[in-house]
Parts: C-alpha cells; sequence; structure tokens
C-alpha cells in the first residue's frame, strides 16, 4: 500500500507541473475475464480511477491512469495446493492496481458530444487472496499490461463533463498467470487547470 500512495503522490505532483489537464474521477463496475474468471465469476461493483490527460491537439490527448478493482467471491469446493487439497468455505479475493500511461484520440469538437478511442499501456499490481477457515493464502506480483478502450465525453456546463468509456484490462502472465476484466468507466471530468 506504501507503493500505491507513492504512486498518488507522483500523479498528482505531475498533474500540477503540467498544466492544461483534464482531471477525470470515475466509478467502474467491471466483468472478469479469462484466468480472472476461473478463480472469480462474479461482477465486481467495487472500482475507482483517477486519470489526468492534457490535449497535445486539439484531439489528441496523454495522461496518467490509475485505477483499482476489487473482486471478491465466496465459495465452497476443494482448492489444490502445492501441499495438497482442502475443501471447504474459500473468500477468495483480488485487488488489482493498474498505473498506467495513455493516449486518446477524440473526435468532433470540445463544446459537443465527443467520442474517442485509447490505449493504455503500463504496470499491474494483481493481489490474490484465498481464505480457508483460519488459513489465508497471499500472493501479490507485478505485470505489464494494455487497456484499449472506446468512450464518449459529453459536455456539460463550466469546462465538466461526463465521461463514459468501456475498457478492457490485460495483465500479461507473470508466474503462470495472466489477469483480465472488462470494465464500464462512469465518471465526471473538469478542466481544471
Amino acid at each position: 500500500m506504501r507503493f500505491a500512495k507513492i504512486i498518488l503522490f507522483i500523479f498528482i505532483i505531475s498533474a500540477t507541473v503540467f498544466s492544461q489537464g483534464l482531471i477525470n474521477i470515475n466509478y467502474q463496475i467491471t466483468y472478469p475475464q479469462g484466468e480472472t474468471a476461473d478463480y472469480i465469476d462474479k461482477v465486481s461493483f467495487r472500482g475507482v480511477g483517477l486519470e489526468w490527460n492534457r490535449f497535445l491537439t486539439k484531439n489528441l490527448a496523454a495522461g496518467i491512469s490509475l485505477n483499482w478493482n476489487v473482486f471478491n467471491q465466496v465459495a465452497t469446493e476443494t482448492a489444490d495446493l502445492e501441499d495438497g487439497n482442502v475443501t471447504g468455505t474459500q473468500n477468495r479475493t483480488i485487488n488489482s492496481f493498474p498505473f498506467l500511461a495513455t493516449a486518446q484520440y477524440f473526435l468532433g469538437n470540445k463544446r459537443s458530444l465527443r467520442p474517442y478511442l485509447g490505449v493504455g499501456a503500463g504496470a499491474y499490481l494483481i493481489k490474490q487472496r484465498l481464505g480457508i477457515g483460519i488459513y489465508t493464502f497471499e500472493e501479490s506480483n507485478w505485470h505489464f499490461g494494455v487497456a484499449p478502450e472506446v468512450g464518449v465525453q459529453i459536455p456539460l456546463e463550466y469546462e465538466t463533463m461526463i465521461m463514459i468509456a468501456v475498457k478492457y484490462n490485460y495483465a500479461f502472465e507473470t508466474k503462470e498467470q495472466s489477469h483480465s476484466y472488462l470494465g464500464l468507466h462512469i465518471g465526471i471530468a473538469t478542466d481544471i487547470f
């Protein structure tokens, strides 16, 4: 968690130093895919993100994105462990922290409805936890990952807009495990600088 605080501090300093930015705070609903869905198949309503973008041209923006998604599921089945098998009620949790550099290409002009395409690339910290009775097994791994997205920017008043996007997060394999999930991001953005 200390590392996450350092990254957040760097994010705030970067957004302050590089003025003319667009700050976006969003809520995320995520749908596990692939190996993530094999471990936890429930939709998560526990996600939040903070993004900062600077327009390099009228239509092209670049920035950084910090997100936190939590997946949780309770299951009763047999778990295969290194030293044997355990059957019982399992509390499965995955915390995903993507730290991404992003780029978006917007269509239209600033005062109208603006669809956009984007992509992010960077580091994913994935913390996976399995609790069975009084025993807990935890594993934390860093992954390189990408996150293509498609979205729309809906202008409001006073340099404020609603941002709606669908983003596919894919964290490449580390220690024989990859993670992926599809997210619906709904946020509010403002050009505060």
